[in-house]
């Protein structure tokens, strides 16, 4: 959902096509379908709905895509490293519009890597200890909260220095998603 909530975008991977789909939240039309390569769960917007923000999946990459007049126009994507067989695979991502930063998460590398939204280049990784599935900001955007999907936990994660500043355990048969 976007900031403003006059958007949805939804991603479909997986088996079959690909794709990334921007719909209207209000009429729930379909705006635009942008078909990807490799996608996985993780999409986000900017805060001024400019951008859309997608997992490359085994591509390694994040997928960035200008939003003008209700369509998803590609972008330079931001680059994690090389392609599979390079294990890194993106999962979930959020967006700091305020410090131009973007937060991704990864699965194979099991890491939190900060990429300059800007300059789309990678300014920080941070080693998590297990397969992460999904991030999201405290609402004064000065925490971040990465559900491992391979730990049993949540992290929180000080973004100003970025360091992992506590460890919430949950229960090892459940995935913490959103």
């Amino acid at each position: 959902m976007s900031p403003s909530k006059k958007y949805l975008a939804v991603t479909n991977n997986g088996q079959s096509t690909q794709s990334i789909t921007l719909l209207d939240a209000q009429t729930e039309q379909i705006l635009d379908t942008v078909q990807v390569g490799k996608s996985y769960v993780g999409l986000a917007f900017s805060d001024d709905e400019t951008h859309v923000y997608a997992s490359g999946g085994n591509d390694n990459r994040i997928l960035v895509y200008k939003l003008e007049n209700q369509q998803l126009l590609p972008e330079e994507p931001i680059m994690l490293g090389k392609p599979w067989p390079i294990k890194i695979s993106p999962t979930g991502l959020c967006v700091d519009d305020a410090r131009n930063r973007l937060y991704i998460v990864t699965k194979e590398d099991s890491s939190l890597y900060i990429a300059d939204t800007k300059t789309r280049q990678i300014s920080q990784k941070l080693n998590l200890g297990a397969a992460a599935y999904t991030c999201i900001l405290s609402p004064d955007k000065n925490q971040l909260f990465v559900s491992l999907w391979g730990g049993a936990s949540v992290l929180v994660v000080d973004v100003n220095t970025p360091k992992i500043v506590a460890t919430i355990k949950t229960n090892k048969n459940r995935m913490i998603c959103c």
